[in-house]
């Protein structure tokens, strides 16, 4: 789903092949600059997505809007480390 929600806002690569594990890019996430390193501390695909302090907001509602059609939902920080537990 991650892959799903972030490719259609971008026109860099974040497939597989394009953007590895354990890598980094520098991209546009709809109109928002991005620093997205390919790790996940969950244990499931996903990125780490960094931008400027005034830019947050943006980014925010730029995934929050995509992520409707996918019944995206605000977990918060703290889901990280039962996440981690169940994945092992």
């Amino acid at each position: 789903m991650a892959r799903a929600l972030v490719q259609p806002l971008t026109d860099t690569d974040f497939s597989h092949k394009g953007f590895g594990y354990f890598k980094a890019k520098e991209a546009y996430l709809g109109h928002v600059p991005v620093t997205a390193m390919r790790l996940s501390y969950v244990g499931e695909l996903g990125w780490e997505i960094y931008t400027t302090a005034d830019m947050g907001a943006k980014l925010w509602d730029t995934l929050w809007q995509a992520g409707q059609e996918f019944g995206i939902v605000a977990a918060g920080r703290s889901a990280f480390n039962s996440m981690r537990l169940e994945k092992g």
